[in-house]
């Protein structure tokens, strides 16, 4: 995986747009936790469950989708993305720790989630550390996407936002290096996932894509479960 794939990518689709360095940090980040969504579900036990691999994948693209808003420099969209797909990640472990329909599920609000998730049956093997975590990104993402501000939205407004440095950059991708990794610790805990679990072509794989920091920690998550990633 190059980094230059997605500058050539927004140079194409968003030409007028202003791009930053971090935008191939955030497209690392992203590639990176879509080959280990698929590694983990892999190597877990709810591949005949529909609901919830349904909301794990919904969790990977709404997080994918953070790179079309990334070049308009649209702070509604990005912080829409952001709580979405914190809020299927929360869905998808709802739907590990309780028999609903995805209908049902699809149904019940957040609140009602974070209540329901302190009921779980103690087997089921999420920490309340990461739980919590989840919980305020949750919160700082709802904030924002209920921002009160009103700008003017005539077009030379719209076309200087596109044209201007992102006001978003910085913040979503120290938060997506945090959210990835409580979320890497969820995945690895809850399905006792181990670097012996996985094939020679995907400690290969995951050589070729994770930095030699990046990829220790990783193995020294699925050696040490009982350890959040930091």
């Amino acid at each position: 995986m190059k980094n230059c794939e997605y500058k050539e990518f927004v140079d194409k689709y968003f030409p007028f747009s202003k791009y930053h360095p971090l935008y191939s940090d955030v497209y690392s980040i992203i590639c990176k936790n879509n080959i280990l969504t698929d590694i983990y579900l892999k190597y877990s036990d709810i591949k005949d469950k529909h609901e919830c691999i349904l909301f794990l994948q919904r969790y990977k693209w709404g997080l994918n989708k953070i790179l079309i808003y990334l070049p308009v420099n649209d702070g509604i969209g990005i912080n829409g993305c952001m709580r979405y797909s914190i809020e299927q990640l929360l869905k998808f472990l709802y739907s590990i720790c309780f028999n609903h329909s995805i209908d049902k599920i699809n149904k019940t609000s957040y609140r009602h989630i974070k209540e329901d998730l302190k009921l779980r049956n103690s087997s089921i093997r999420v920490k309340n550390e990461s739980l919590e975590c989840l919980y305020t990104y949750y919160a700082k993402y709802s904030n924002d996407v209920h921002d009160k501000n009103t700008n003017n939205r005539e077009i030379g407004f719209l076309e200087t936002i596109i044209k201007s440095d992102s006001k978003f950059i910085n913040q979503v991708h120290i938060d997506l290096i945090n959210i990835t990794k409580q979320f890497d610790a969820i995945m690895i805990y809850l399905f006792n996932i181990t670097a012996n679990n996985l094939s020679l072509a995907e400690t290969h794989q995951l050589q070729r894509i994770l930095r030699a920091k990046q990829y220790n920690i990783l193995i020294s998550l699925m050696e040490n479960k009982n350890q959040i990633m930091h």
